[in-house]
Parts: C-alpha cells; sequence; structure tokens
C-alpha cells in the first residue's frame, strides 16, 4: 500500500521551493506598499535642511511677513455700520401711490438719479398752486402798471396806487410760498410727477419700495436707504479700562475676519461719555475710509488703539512662535528646504498676531505652520 503524505506537509514544501526561486509574490507586494523612509535632515547649529522631497515639508507652510504698526491694546471686536453722515433714508413726502421704481437693491446711484415716481394728488395742488400764484401774480402786475399810468396822469388817488402795489407785493408771497412748497415734495421748476431722488453718491443698501403700494410720510420704514460705501464707521464697545487708549483722532488698526492678510487704518470719531452699568463698557466710533469697497456693512472686524508716532514692528501669526519660558524662536526659510532658527523679541502679543521688536526683518518668509515640528527636529539632533 502507497502512503501519501499529509496536505500541510505538502504545501510547506511548495512555499519552500518556491522561496528558493525568488520572492513570494505577495511578500514582494508588499515590500513595495512600504512607505519609503523619511527624508534624512542635516543640522548645523540652529539650521535645518531636508532633501527634496521630505515628508516633513509636507506639514511646513511659509509666507512673508510684513512690518505693521504695533497696538498698544490687544485688538476688541467691532461691527461696521453706515456712516450717519454719509447715509440718507429716504420717505414719501407725502401720501401717493408708487407707479414707477428705477432701482434695485445693490444699485450704484449718482446725486439726483430718479429712484421712484409716486401718483400723489397733494403733489398735483402744490404743482397747480405754484402755476395758479403765477397766473394771479401777472394778472395783479399787470393791474399795477394800468393804475400806475392813471395815477400819473391824475385820473386815480394814491390810495389805488397803493393798494395795486399791496396786491402784487402779496401775489409775490404767495408764488414764493407756493415755490417752496413744490420744492420740499421734491419738485423741479418744470412741475411733472413726483419723483424721489437720490440725494447723494452712494448704493441702494435697502429698498422697501414695490410697484403699486402706497407710500405715507408715516411709514415705519424707509422707501430706500442710500449710503455711501467708501466712508464707514466701526463700533467697538471698549473696557472701561482701556478707554483711555483711544483718543478722538487717533489712529487705529483695523483687522476683518473676510480678510485676515489685510490691516485696514482707521481714526477715532468719537468717544462715548456714558459707561454702561451692566458691561462696564464704552461705545467708541472710528472712522474709514474704504474707497476700493472691500469693506461690508454688518462684517465682524477687530480694532485696536495705535501708539502716536509708533515705529512699524514685524508682525507674525502666533502659530509662527516657538516659546520656551521667556525666551521665543521664529524659522526663517533661507531657501527651499532650509530653515534657521533665529530669536526674537515679542514686543505684543494677541490671540491670533505679535508684533516682534527684533530678530527678522521686513519681508522675511517664515514658517507660519509646522514650526513645533521643525524645533523637534532641531532637538532630536
Amino acid at each position: 500500500m502507497t502512503l501519501r503524505p499529509p496536505l500541510a506537509i505538502v504545501a510547506v514544501v511548495a512555499i519552500i521551493l518556491i522561496a528558493r526561486s525568488g520572492r513570494l509574490p505577495w511578500i514582494a507586494h508588499a515590500e513595495e506598499a512600504r512607505p519609503p523612509a523619511a527624508a534624512p535632515t542635516t543640522t548645523h547649529g540652529d539650521r535645518l535642511r531636508f532633501e527634496p522631497g521630505a515628508a516633513q515639508l509636507a506639514f511646513v507652510t511659509v509666507q512673508p511677513v510684513n512690518a505693521a504698526p504695533a497696538p498698544l491694546v490687544e485688538a476688541l471686536p467691532a461691527r461696521i455700520v453706515a456712516d450717519p453722515d454719509r447715509t440718507a433714508r429716504i420717505v414719501a413726502p407725502v401720501a401717493g401711490r408708487i407707479v414707477r421704481i428705477d432701482v434695485a437693491p445693490g444699485t450704484q446711484v449718482r446725486r439726483g438719479q430718479p429712484l421712484a415716481t409716486l401718483d400723489a394728488p397733494e403733489y398735483a395742488q402744490a404743482v397747480a398752486d405754484v402755476e395758479r400764484t403765477g397766473v394771479d401774480l401777472a394778472q395783479k402786475t399787470r393791474t399795477l402798471e394800468r393804475v400806475t399810468v392813471l395815477h400819473d396822469g391824475g385820473v386815480l388817488p394814491d390810495k389805488d396806487l397803493e393798494a395795486a402795489r399791496t396786491d402784487v407785493a402779496q401775489a409775490r408771497v404767495e408764488v414764493g410760498r407756493a415755490r417752496a412748497q413744490r420744492a420740499a415734495l421734491g419738485a423741479g421748476e418744470g412741475g411733472g410727477p413726483l419723483v424721489l431722488r437720490a440725494p447723494l453718491d452712494g448704493v441702494i443698501v435697502e429698498r422697501n419700495a414695490n410697484p403699486g403700494t402706497r407710500a405715507s410720510p408715516d411709514d415705519p420704514k424707509p422707501l430706500f436707504v442710500v449710503s455711501d460705501p467708501t466712508r464707514l464707521q466701526l463700533v467697538v464697545d471698549v473696557p472701561e479700562r482701556e478707554v483711555a487708549d483711544f483718543v478722538p483722532g487717533g489712529e487705529v488698526a483695523i483687522a476683518l475676519d473676510a480678510f485676515p492678510d489685510r490691516t485696514v487704518t482707521g481714526h477715532v470719531e468719537t468717544v462715548g461719555d456714558i459707561v454702561d452699568p451692566d458691561t462696564r463698557r464704552v461705545p467708541v466710533r472710528v472712522r474709514v475710509d474704504v474707497p476700493d469697497r472691500t469693506m461690508k456693512l454688518g462684517m465682524f472686524a477687530r480694532v485696536a488703539p495705535l501708539a502716536a508716532g509708533g515705529t512699524p514692528r514685524v508682525k507674525v501669526p502666533v502659530g509662527a512662535l516657538v516659546t520656551v519660558g521667556s525666551h521665543a524662536w521664529v524659522f526663517v526659510e533661507r531657501a527651499p528646504g532650509e530653515f534657521e532658527r533665529r530669536a526674537v523679541t515679542v514686543a505684543v502679543q494677541g490671540h491670533e498676531s505679535a508684533w516682534l521688536a527684533d530678530g527678522i526683518p521686513d519681508g522675511a518668509r517664515v514658517v507660519v505652520s509646522g514650526a513645533l515640528l521643525l524645533e523637534a527636529e532641531l532637538q532630536g539632533h
């Protein structure tokens, strides 16, 4: 009888034979899928250099930093509002029905540009009064001319001449009153329908008018709100202990959540005279010119007062700092893949940014993300 070896023994022998002939296919595949070892680093004092393609470089972000005025205190939250001196809320001067609208929300308008046309009986009456008083004045003027001729000829007494002159003077007063009433309602010299016009250059930031609806001076909301988007204000609620740093006319730095890499300069317009008893804060208004219109109404911002005549300092994100005790360092990119750790002195530090008194020049390329990784690499060699 022939004995057959167990299947397990046959399998082991087969694996040994295949292994002698070369690598097992699945073992070879596993070796090929194994990630390569991290590229080596070299150090020299406070310098690090990574070979091209080093895995560590994927966790390092570098960006240039620039000098900016250093604030006196940490930036405070603020909200952007319209400048009341550059904003107009337009209502219907008399009751009427809107028959035409010429602008939409967001439309840029010029001073005097038509916004809407109203059919208003009271306005039509005001226009008619101008015409009526003008006709009356012309008639009384002609009467005065005839009375003057007759008076000079000795036909009429002095009292008739005086009465005619009085009538003309009263007619002129009525003409002036009617024209003033018409002008108050927004009418031009030529009369016509009641047209609401933009009183200043700006943008339609709000529109509550619709064709066919009734409008009156007592409406709770204005028909249009026109505001100049190139001049805005920021409202800052300043803690009582920091209000002395905000001086009317003083310069402030404005950081926007929408543009984190940009800083705008404004000036303090007013400082409130009353401290809120609940929050112990004082309202401060800041004026800012925005010719490029990047700042929008309702945006959130942060405002910090600047020292008068202060020297600009290099501004870096807080994530760029490596601090140990009272010492601080920043990694500067010398070349692609090569970094140098430099000691810096922090003049002012906030939650998101720090201003350096020395250590790196304006325009340097700084590691803003991954600085702790570079520090660990430096300490490990």
